[in-house]
């Protein structure tokens, strides 16, 4: 048989690949929404991600947010993570479309988009968010390879080869980088080409003429069942790991906190080296400390208190305990100028004060001195 005539076949079966459409569309337009709300458009946060979707083992299985298996995959890590994704989609998934009907595409792409992300639980998204269409365009090769070998005697034997080939070198090369490269998900791509290539076996392709459409609908009913006990095992299977939740949350909590500390402790350095050098004398000193620096510092342990993390955060927990410290001796210091408070009292106060507040700035500093892993 001459490839135009087997191309004629397929495409009088499925005039229109409207479901590849439909996905690519999908894809694109979720992008669009993340933009118009603000997320990087080359390379937005884990932290809008997450928000948005992105799959994580602890929101999936701790938290029961299943739907992350699928939101997930229509969510990119900026416009190339997109294009790549689309460019190698567009010419597979047609041919996909064409061999399985656009139906049965969309079982294949969804349902290896679900195997991916479910796979990725057990590695990549332990520890990162995970988003992209990689997973289900890897079912798709995966579909068109195995379409191409289960019907390699109806197909153009020049046409069989050059898909086989093609396809094949395509999948090696693409598994083989992931498992080179940091930062991608190459659990999400075995777990969508296993998925795709399942499907497709389980299912009966449009070249397959002789199928009724029971045959064919009993298929889908198996190939529906096969995929969502593999989905579901793989999820039921999957620990918790990181708690992205927690994490993005306390982040946000930092960026809170940190511009109004790092302007108090900023502005109450810069009197007290003027006083040490005598610029500034000390009944000057004593007015900025308690008209300034307490209720600057006084305001910063509020904020800290409205925005307590739960579980605590242990370096906003330390930043304010030195700040509680801190404000305890400013508050001291000016009682005792002001003749409010008993000096025999207040000074072995201070001097356990003082002792507290090293103890915190060596915890301090030995967290921002280790590196990360």
């Amino acid at each position: 048989m001459r490839n135009a005539d087997f191309h004629q076949r397929l495409h009088a079966r499925t005039p229109s690949t409207w479901a590849l459409y439909a996905v690519m569309v999908v894809n694109v337009a979720v992008w669009l929404l993340n933009l118009l709300q603000g997320v990087n458009a080359m390379q937005p946060s884990s932290a809008e991600l997450f928000a948005w979707g992105a799959n994580s083992a602890t929101a999936v299985v701790r938290d029961g947010e299943w739907w992350r298996l699928l939101t997930a995959t229509v969510l990119h890590a900026g416009v190339m993570h997109l294009a790549l994704n689309m460019v190698a989609l567009w010419d597979a998934g047609r041919q996909v479309c064409r061999w399985f009907g656009n139906g049965q595409f969309l079982l294949i792409y969804l349902g290896s988009a679900l195997a991916g992300s479910a796979l990725s639980l057990h590695f990549s998204a332990q520890q990162a968010v995970s988003v992209g269409a990689s997973g289900a365009v890897f079912g798709v090769l995966g579909a068109l390879t195995a379409g191409v070998y289960q019907h390699r005697e109806r197909v153009p034997k020049a046409m069989a080869t050059r898909l086989l080939t093609s396809q094949g070198l395509f999948v090696v090369f693409m598994l083989a980088q992931g498992f080179t490269r940091s930062g991608v998900d190459n659990a999400a791509h075995v777990g969508g080409l296993v998925a795709g290539v399942v499907i497709a076996w389980l299912l009966i392709e449009l070249v397959d003429e002789r199928a009724s459409v029971t045959q064919r609908f009993g298929h889908q009913v198996l190939a529906v069942a096969v995929t969502a006990l593999g989905v579901g095992g793989l999820v039921w299977s999957a620990q918790p790991g990181v708690d992205h939740r927690e994490l993005f949350g306390n982040q946000a909590m930092l960026r809170e906190v940190l511009p109004p500390l790092q302007a108090a402790e900023k502005a109450l350095q810069q009197d007290a080296q003027a006083r040490k050098e005598g610029r500034l004398p000390h009944d000057r000193f004593l007015d900025a400390l308690e008209q300034r620096h307490i209720p600057a510092v006084r305001g910063v342990v509020q904020t800290m208190d409205r925005v307590q993390a739960t579980p605590p955060l242990p370096l906003l927990d330390d930043l304010r305990h030195r700040n509680v410290y801190l404000l305890e001796m400013m508050e001291l210091e000016v009682g005792m100028a002001r003749g409010t408070v008993d000096p025999a009292q207040a000074r072995p106060r201070m001097a356990e004060l003082s002792t507290l507040l090293t103890a915190v700035d060596q915890r301090l500093k030995d967290r921002s001195a280790k590196k990360p892993n």
